[in-house]
């Protein structure tokens, strides 16, 4: 078990009627992909708190991923209530009215909200898309670019701008907005697809054809790499039930798939770690530090397993 969690489940023992630490203790558990007892807690910290806007809108995003969407939006609802102005609350509960198809719903709110944070780019995209689904491409297009002038580098808002510019009619200004997205993220599959699309449209087989190579290079990576994380969180789970077996050869399994995989290099050196092979791990956790320098618990961990080496030899 994470240090911290069992810290905060002692503390909670003592002081069973403090949010804060329900709340601390449901922030540890979802690193740890215990999002069901995460849910609990967040529960809790809200019963003790009603008013606890961050435990609520966590408790929101955890119905959101355990495929529960009226539960988050009721979440979200009474976080709001409490904090009308939470512009990432407000955020959270716009996208999860939209993929609910509660589109009127999606809109009013993000009216609200664009007044009240108009320097918010993502509130400007999500109102776009909502306008966009609604058929008021005009207005659609006015808060895309609205957003774009306010996060210029973002390639998923000049994606969603060429959709609606694709359907304005508009296929030289369409090209453009897919090429500035590709441009700032060339692993944009969607938009090399889209791109294929519309030069086959136009007659313009060789770019069609690069398009649509591209688009199939970047899938099969992109599948590749879920596939990668897949075996990563499959092996956190044994891990956390103390197969330390099982989950080394799920992180190894990663990373015949995905030798770059940061997380896999990881959580392979902390599953070494606990099961006692101390050397192994030290030559393991390089790897992690190499594909992520600043990741602090990757630090930490490494320096545990040099300490506990130098205590072995110590010993001996």
């Amino acid at each position: 078990m994470n240090e911290a969690t069992s810290q905060l489940q002692q503390y909670l023992t003592g002081d069973p009627r403090s949010a804060e630490a329900h709340f601390q203790l449901g922030l540890a558990l979802v690193q740890q992909g215990r999002e069901e007892e995460a849910r609990s807690c967040f529960a809790s910290a809200v019963d003790l708190r009603p008013d606890f806007t961050e435990a609520r809108a966590n408790l929101g995003q955890l119905w959101e991923a355990a495929g529960k969407p009226q539960d988050a939006i009721q979440e979200y609802g009474k976080a709001l209530k409490f904090s009308p102005g939470n512009e990432d609350v407000q955020l959270r509960l716009a996208r999860v009215l939209t993929k609910s198809d509660a589109l009127t719903e999606a809109k009013d709110l993000l009216d609200r909200a664009t007044r009240m944070h108009p320097r918010n780019p993502e509130l400007h995209f999500e109102h776009g898309k909502v306008l966009a689904k609604l058929g008021d491409l005009e207005k659609a297009e006015a808060e895309l670019q609205t957003a774009l002038e306010l996060q210029p580098g973002s390639a998923q808002f000049y994606l969603e701008l060429s959709h609606v510019l694709q359907n304005l009619n508009r296929p030289e200004a369409q090209k453009a907005a897919l090429e500035k997205a590709i441009g700032l993220d060339p692993n944009l599959a969607a938009a090399h697809y889209a791109l294929a699309q519309l030069a086959k449209k136009q007659g313009d087989a060789s770019t069609s054809t690069r398009e649509l190579e591209r688009t199939q290079r970047i899938r099969e990576a992109e599948a590749k790499r879920d596939l990668a994380l897949g075996a990563v969180r499959s092996g956190v789970v044994l891990a956390e039930r103390g197969d330390y077996d099982g989950a080394i050869a799920e992180f190894r399994k990663a990373l015949a798939i995905n030798p770059e995989l940061g997380e896999a290099h990881f959580n392979l050196a902390g599953a070494l770690l606990q099961k006692g092979e101390i050397e192994a791990a030290i030559q393991t956790f390089p790897a992690a530090l190499k594909l992520a320098p600043h990741w602090p618990e990757a630090h930490y961990q490494f320096g545990r397993a040099l300490l506990v080496a130098l205590r072995n030899s110590a010993r001996h």
